[in-house]
Protein backbone atom coordinates (compact mmCIF):
# COMPACT_ATOMS: atom_id res chain seq x y z
CA UNK A 1 0.00 0.00 0.00
CA UNK A 2 2.78 2.38 1.00
CA UNK A 3 4.24 1.79 -2.90
CA UNK A 4 1.32 2.57 -4.17
CA UNK A 5 0.26 5.52 -2.18
CA UNK A 6 1.58 8.56 0.01
CA UNK A 7 2.96 7.81 3.35
CA UNK A 8 2.65 10.48 5.96
CA UNK A 9 5.31 9.76 8.07
CA UNK A 10 4.77 12.03 11.26
CA UNK A 11 0.66 11.45 11.58
CA UNK A 12 -0.59 12.11 15.33
CA UNK A 13 -3.99 11.40 17.13
CA UNK A 14 -5.55 13.45 19.21
CA UNK A 15 -6.37 11.64 22.14
CA UNK A 16 -4.14 8.22 22.78
CA UNK A 17 -7.28 6.19 23.90
CA UNK A 18 -9.73 4.15 21.62
CA UNK A 19 -12.90 5.76 21.90
CA UNK A 20 -12.09 9.44 22.19
CA UNK A 21 -9.86 9.09 19.25
CA UNK A 22 -12.45 7.72 17.59
CA UNK A 23 -14.93 10.31 18.44
CA UNK A 24 -12.29 12.84 17.25
CA UNK A 25 -11.40 11.52 13.93
CA UNK A 26 -15.29 10.63 13.14
CA UNK A 27 -16.16 14.35 13.34
CA UNK A 28 -13.27 16.30 12.92
CA UNK A 29 -13.06 17.75 16.50
CA UNK A 30 -11.19 17.63 19.84
CA UNK A 31 -12.72 15.09 22.30
CA UNK A 32 -13.08 17.41 24.69
CA UNK A 33 -15.44 19.54 22.52
CA UNK A 34 -17.48 16.41 22.06
CA UNK A 35 -16.76 15.15 25.67
CA UNK A 36 -15.33 12.20 25.03
CA UNK A 37 -13.34 11.60 27.79
CA UNK A 38 -13.14 8.00 27.98
CA UNK A 39 -13.87 4.52 26.58
CA UNK A 40 -17.25 4.62 27.87
CA UNK A 41 -18.10 7.98 26.44
CA UNK A 42 -21.55 8.92 24.34
CA UNK A 43 -20.73 10.78 20.78
CA UNK A 44 -24.34 12.66 21.05
CA UNK A 45 -26.27 11.84 17.84
CA UNK A 46 -26.68 14.90 17.28
CA UNK A 47 -23.14 15.59 16.58
CA UNK A 48 -22.33 15.28 12.68
CA UNK A 49 -19.43 12.91 11.42
CA UNK A 50 -17.41 12.29 8.17
CA UNK A 51 -20.37 9.51 7.66
CA UNK A 52 -23.37 12.22 7.55
CA UNK A 53 -21.30 14.46 4.98
CA UNK A 54 -20.38 11.70 2.80
CA UNK A 55 -23.92 10.33 3.03
CA UNK A 56 -25.51 13.87 2.24
CA UNK A 57 -23.32 13.54 -0.94
CA UNK A 58 -25.09 10.42 -2.04
CA UNK A 59 -22.17 7.99 -1.06
CA UNK A 60 -23.20 4.59 0.53
CA UNK A 61 -21.18 4.36 3.84
CA UNK A 62 -20.98 1.40 5.31
CA UNK A 63 -19.02 0.41 8.47
CA UNK A 64 -17.88 -3.09 9.13
CA UNK A 65 -16.34 -3.81 12.62
CA UNK A 66 -14.70 -2.17 15.53
CA UNK A 67 -15.81 1.70 15.55
CA UNK A 68 -16.03 2.11 19.94
CA UNK A 69 -19.81 3.63 19.67
CA UNK A 70 -21.36 3.46 22.76
CA UNK A 71 -25.04 3.56 23.66
CA UNK A 72 -27.92 2.95 21.37
CA UNK A 73 -26.54 4.80 17.97
CA UNK A 74 -23.97 2.47 16.50
CA UNK A 75 -23.94 4.30 13.17
CA UNK A 76 -23.91 7.98 13.72
CA UNK A 77 -24.24 8.48 10.09
CA UNK A 78 -23.50 5.26 8.81
CA UNK A 79 -26.43 4.31 6.32
CA UNK A 80 -25.66 0.67 7.66
CA UNK A 81 -23.05 -1.23 9.52
CA UNK A 82 -22.71 -5.00 8.43
CA UNK A 83 -20.53 -6.38 11.46
CA UNK A 84 -20.93 -5.15 14.91
CA UNK A 85 -18.77 -4.65 17.52
CA UNK A 86 -16.52 -8.10 19.20
CA UNK A 87 -19.07 -8.43 22.11
CA UNK A 88 -17.26 -11.24 23.85
CA UNK A 89 -18.69 -14.50 21.35
CA UNK A 90 -15.34 -15.45 20.67
CA UNK A 91 -14.18 -15.31 24.35
CA UNK A 92 -11.38 -13.83 26.25
CA UNK A 93 -8.52 -14.29 27.76
CA UNK A 94 -8.28 -14.08 30.89
CA UNK A 95 -6.29 -11.08 32.36
CA UNK A 96 -4.22 -10.65 29.37
CA UNK A 97 -6.30 -8.00 28.45
CA UNK A 98 -6.55 -5.72 31.18
CA UNK A 99 -3.59 -2.28 31.08
CA UNK A 100 -1.16 -4.17 34.05
CA UNK A 101 1.65 -6.44 34.56
CA UNK A 102 -1.02 -9.66 33.79
CA UNK A 103 -1.11 -8.66 30.21
CA UNK A 104 2.68 -9.09 29.65
CA UNK A 105 3.09 -12.47 31.70
CA UNK A 106 -0.16 -13.99 29.41
CA UNK A 107 1.93 -12.37 26.06
CA UNK A 108 3.18 -14.89 23.39
CA UNK A 109 1.75 -17.26 21.03
CA UNK A 110 -1.50 -18.49 20.58
CA UNK A 111 -5.28 -17.91 19.71
CA UNK A 112 -6.47 -14.60 20.17
CA UNK A 113 -10.03 -13.78 20.09
CA UNK A 114 -9.63 -10.34 18.90
CA UNK A 115 -7.77 -11.51 15.97
CA UNK A 116 -10.52 -14.13 14.97
CA UNK A 117 -13.08 -11.41 15.42
CA UNK A 118 -10.62 -9.69 12.94
CA UNK A 119 -10.41 -12.02 10.71
CA UNK A 120 -14.60 -12.33 10.38
CA UNK A 121 -14.57 -8.53 9.81
CA UNK A 122 -12.01 -8.60 7.17
CA UNK A 123 -13.95 -11.36 5.17
CA UNK A 124 -17.04 -9.45 5.78
CA UNK A 125 -15.78 -6.39 3.78
CA UNK A 126 -14.00 -8.31 1.01
CA UNK A 127 -18.00 -9.71 0.86
CA UNK A 128 -19.12 -6.35 0.26
CA UNK A 129 -16.71 -5.35 -1.88
CA UNK A 130 -17.55 -8.04 -4.51
CA UNK A 131 -21.33 -7.90 -3.75
CA UNK A 132 -20.50 -3.99 -4.26
CA UNK A 133 -18.93 -4.46 -7.81
CA UNK A 134 -21.58 -7.20 -9.19
CA UNK A 135 -24.60 -4.92 -7.98
CA UNK A 136 -26.12 -2.04 -9.74
CA UNK A 137 -25.57 0.37 -7.20
CA UNK A 138 -24.06 3.46 -9.02
CA UNK A 139 -23.75 5.32 -6.32
CA UNK A 140 -19.90 6.28 -4.82
CA UNK A 141 -19.36 4.37 -1.73
CA UNK A 142 -17.22 5.03 1.78
CA UNK A 143 -16.36 1.41 3.17
CA UNK A 144 -14.75 1.72 6.94
CA UNK A 145 -13.32 -1.31 8.31
CA UNK A 146 -12.79 -1.64 11.86
CA UNK A 147 -10.20 -4.09 13.35
CA UNK A 148 -9.30 -4.61 17.25
CA UNK A 149 -5.51 -5.50 16.80
CA UNK A 150 -2.78 -4.50 17.54
CA UNK A 151 -3.98 -3.87 21.04
CA UNK A 152 -3.51 -6.26 23.94
CA UNK A 153 -3.73 -9.35 24.83
CA UNK A 154 -0.52 -9.56 23.18
CA UNK A 155 -1.13 -12.61 21.65
CA UNK A 156 -0.32 -13.79 18.36
CA UNK A 157 -0.34 -16.98 15.71
CA UNK A 158 2.64 -19.33 16.61
CA UNK A 159 4.44 -18.70 13.14
CA UNK A 160 4.49 -14.96 13.47
CA UNK A 161 5.38 -15.03 17.14
CA UNK A 162 8.23 -17.33 16.22
CA UNK A 163 9.36 -15.05 13.45
CA UNK A 164 9.81 -12.19 15.86
CA UNK A 165 10.90 -13.58 18.56
CA UNK A 166 15.19 -13.45 17.82
CA UNK A 167 14.18 -10.65 15.64
CA UNK A 168 12.90 -7.70 17.90
CA UNK A 169 14.81 -4.88 19.37
CA UNK A 170 14.73 -4.40 23.46
CA UNK A 171 14.41 -0.81 24.49
CA UNK A 172 17.32 0.95 25.89
CA UNK A 173 17.70 3.08 28.72
CA UNK A 174 19.91 5.63 29.87
CA UNK A 175 20.69 5.26 33.76
CA UNK A 176 17.97 7.84 35.68
CA UNK A 177 16.18 7.93 32.64
CA UNK A 178 12.85 6.52 34.71
CA UNK A 179 13.47 8.78 37.51
CA UNK A 180 13.48 11.56 35.37
CA UNK A 181 10.00 11.12 33.42
CA UNK A 182 6.98 12.88 34.14
CA UNK A 183 5.50 12.67 37.94
CA UNK A 184 1.89 10.72 35.90
CA UNK A 185 4.40 8.10 33.48
CA UNK A 186 6.33 7.38 36.62
CA UNK A 187 2.82 6.54 38.41
CA UNK A 188 1.29 5.00 35.56
CA UNK A 189 4.48 2.34 35.95
CA UNK A 190 3.97 1.75 39.25
CA UNK A 191 0.60 1.15 39.11
CA UNK A 192 0.37 -0.97 36.29
CA UNK A 193 3.43 -3.54 38.20
CA UNK A 194 6.31 -3.16 35.12
CA UNK A 195 9.19 -1.20 37.00
CA UNK A 196 10.88 -4.54 37.34
CA UNK A 197 9.88 -6.85 33.88
CA UNK A 198 12.61 -9.12 32.96
CA UNK A 199 14.54 -8.95 29.52
CA UNK A 200 12.25 -11.85 28.30
CA UNK A 201 9.05 -10.69 29.32
CA UNK A 202 10.18 -7.43 27.12
CA UNK A 203 11.00 -9.81 24.29
CA UNK A 204 8.47 -12.32 24.26
CA UNK A 205 5.47 -9.22 24.35
CA UNK A 206 7.38 -7.35 21.79
CA UNK A 207 7.35 -10.46 19.36
CA UNK A 208 3.69 -11.04 20.16
CA UNK A 209 2.96 -7.18 18.95
CA UNK A 210 4.98 -7.27 16.29
CA UNK A 211 3.29 -10.37 15.42
CA UNK A 212 -0.44 -8.96 15.45
CA UNK A 213 0.72 -5.92 13.21
CA UNK A 214 1.50 -8.17 10.78
CA UNK A 215 -1.76 -9.92 10.92
CA UNK A 216 -3.55 -6.93 10.47
CA UNK A 217 -1.40 -6.18 7.97
CA UNK A 218 -2.06 -9.67 6.14
CA UNK A 219 -5.75 -8.67 6.35
CA UNK A 220 -5.34 -5.57 4.90
CA UNK A 221 -3.45 -6.81 2.25
CA UNK A 222 -6.53 -9.48 1.47
CA UNK A 223 -9.13 -6.20 1.47
CA UNK A 224 -6.48 -4.81 -1.32
CA UNK A 225 -6.70 -7.80 -3.42
CA UNK A 226 -10.26 -8.31 -3.70
CA UNK A 227 -10.61 -4.28 -4.80
CA UNK A 228 -8.18 -5.45 -7.62
CA UNK A 229 -9.85 -8.55 -7.46
CA UNK A 230 -13.61 -6.70 -8.28
CA UNK A 231 -11.71 -4.05 -10.41
CA UNK A 232 -12.81 -1.13 -8.37
CA UNK A 233 -9.05 -0.80 -7.30
CA UNK A 234 -8.50 1.82 -9.80
CA UNK A 235 -10.54 4.83 -8.75
CA UNK A 236 -10.98 3.61 -5.14
CA UNK A 237 -9.08 5.94 -2.17
CA UNK A 238 -7.67 3.54 0.52
CA UNK A 239 -7.11 5.49 3.77
CA UNK A 240 -4.77 2.93 6.29
CA UNK A 241 -4.32 5.11 9.86
CA UNK A 242 -5.00 3.89 13.47
CA UNK A 243 -6.36 5.35 16.61
CA UNK A 244 -3.54 5.08 18.37
CA UNK A 245 -0.43 3.40 18.70
CA UNK A 246 1.30 1.07 21.54
CA UNK A 247 4.01 1.88 24.16
CA UNK A 248 5.34 -1.85 23.62
CA UNK A 249 8.11 -0.99 26.30
CA UNK A 250 9.70 2.04 24.95
CA UNK A 251 10.38 4.63 28.30
CA UNK A 252 9.13 1.35 30.24
CA UNK A 253 6.11 1.40 29.07
CA UNK A 254 3.37 -0.21 27.84
CA UNK A 255 -0.78 -0.07 26.15
CA UNK A 256 -1.19 3.41 25.14
CA UNK A 257 -2.44 6.20 27.55
CA UNK A 258 0.93 8.77 27.38
CA UNK A 259 1.87 11.44 24.54
CA UNK A 260 5.07 9.61 23.47
CA UNK A 261 5.60 8.92 20.09
CA UNK A 262 4.96 5.38 20.22
CA UNK A 263 1.18 5.79 21.81
CA UNK A 264 0.38 9.34 20.13
CA UNK A 265 2.06 8.69 16.50
CA UNK A 266 -0.03 6.53 14.10
CA UNK A 267 0.40 5.15 10.85
CA UNK A 268 -1.10 7.01 7.78
CA UNK A 269 -1.19 5.80 4.21
CA UNK A 270 -3.67 7.52 1.46
CA UNK A 271 -3.23 6.02 -1.82
CA UNK A 272 -5.44 7.20 -4.69
CA UNK A 273 -3.89 5.82 -7.65
CA UNK A 274 -5.97 8.00 -10.33
CA UNK A 275 -4.45 11.34 -8.48
CA UNK A 276 -1.49 10.87 -6.42
CA UNK A 277 1.97 10.37 -7.24
CA UNK A 278 2.78 6.62 -5.75
CA UNK A 279 5.88 5.79 -3.16
CA UNK A 280 5.51 9.47 -2.08
CA UNK A 281 6.69 10.01 1.95
CA UNK A 282 5.45 13.48 3.27
CA UNK A 283 7.39 14.43 7.00
CA UNK A 284 5.31 17.40 7.85
CA UNK A 285 3.06 16.97 10.61
CA UNK A 286 -0.56 15.83 10.42
CA UNK A 287 -3.48 15.53 12.42
CA UNK A 288 -6.38 12.91 12.43
CA UNK A 289 -8.22 16.19 13.14
CA UNK A 290 -8.26 16.79 9.37
CA UNK A 291 -9.71 13.41 8.56
CA UNK A 292 -13.41 14.33 8.39
CA UNK A 293 -13.30 17.57 6.70
CA UNK A 294 -10.87 16.14 4.00
CA UNK A 295 -13.09 13.16 3.43
CA UNK A 296 -15.85 15.69 3.19
CA UNK A 297 -14.08 17.69 0.64
CA UNK A 298 -13.09 14.53 -1.31
CA UNK A 299 -16.65 13.84 -1.06
CA UNK A 300 -17.59 17.45 -2.37
CA UNK A 301 -20.02 17.12 0.36
CA UNK A 302 -21.15 20.32 2.47
CA UNK A 303 -18.96 21.14 5.05
CA UNK A 304 -19.54 19.48 8.35
CA UNK A 305 -20.62 22.46 10.92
Amino acid sequence: LAEQGVRFENCYCNFPLCGPSRMSFMTGRYASSVRAFDNGAYLASDVPTFAHAMSAAGYETVLCGRMDFRGPDQQHGFERRIYSEMKGSLGVLKGANQFNRSSIEKSGPGRNPLLLCDERRAARAREYLRARAAGRDERPFCLVTGFSGPHCPFVCPEDLFQYYFERVELPRHEAGHFQAMHPYNQRYRRRSSVEDLSEHEVRRTRAAYYGMVEFCDRLVGEILATLHETGLHENTVVIYTSDHGDMAGEHGLWWKMSFYEGSVGVPLIVSWPKRWQAARSVNVPVSLLDLAPTLAEWAEAPPIP
